[in-house]
């Protein structure tokens, strides 16, 4: 079994989990998770049936994103209930195509960067105030929890101008 598999699943299984804890319909979960796609692709596609069965037993999550996707698949591949013209497009060509890839690949990973950020932030707030009850110095403290503070604050502001909020 790949251990880059299992991270792919796990990867998709966390990312699903949250949108669900935000009660996203199926329709705004696929579109958030577009940047999966070709990761779910290459796993679904080169996956032996054994090792998809224990991932689908392990991540619920995945599940659901897999099956969504498979759905959309055979919507667009039959017409049904897809809105007019999208059945009409003709396949993206290169360099595009690549292009788009690439850049669906790196917005999944910044959005996981910021989302794992996101969920560290109260971790890091816990660690604030073990900070500022330590034996450090005084100034030490006030020193290092300004440094942080203000490290915080402009990853906050490049996530609030990043658009992913």
């Amino acid at each position: 079994m790949s251990e880059e598999n299992w991270e792919i699943a796990a990867m998709i299984d966390e990312r699903v989990g949250q949108l669900t804890r935000e009660a996203v319909s199926d329709i705004v979960l696929v579109n958030r998770m577009l940047g999966y796609m070709p990761a779910l692709h290459r796993l679904w596609t080169s996956t032996p049936d054994e090792e998809l069965a224990a991932l689908f037993d392990a991540y619920p999550g995945f599940v659901r994103y897999a099956r969504l996707m498979e759905e959309m698949s055979e919507a667009l591949r039959t017409g049904v209930g897809v809105p007019p013209g999208v059945t009409d497009l003709p396949p993206a060509e290169e360099p595009f195509k690549g292009l788009f890839e690439g850049i669906l690949a790196t917005g999944a990973t910044l959005e996981q960067q910021l989302q794992q950020r996101q969920e560290e932030r109260l971790a890091d707030e816990d660690v604030l105030l073990d900070l500022r009850s330590s034996p450090l110095h005084p100034r030490a403290q006030s020193m290092m929890v300004q440094v942080l503070e203000e490290m915080a604050a402009r990853i906050d502001s490049l996530h609030e101008g990043s658009g992913l909020g």
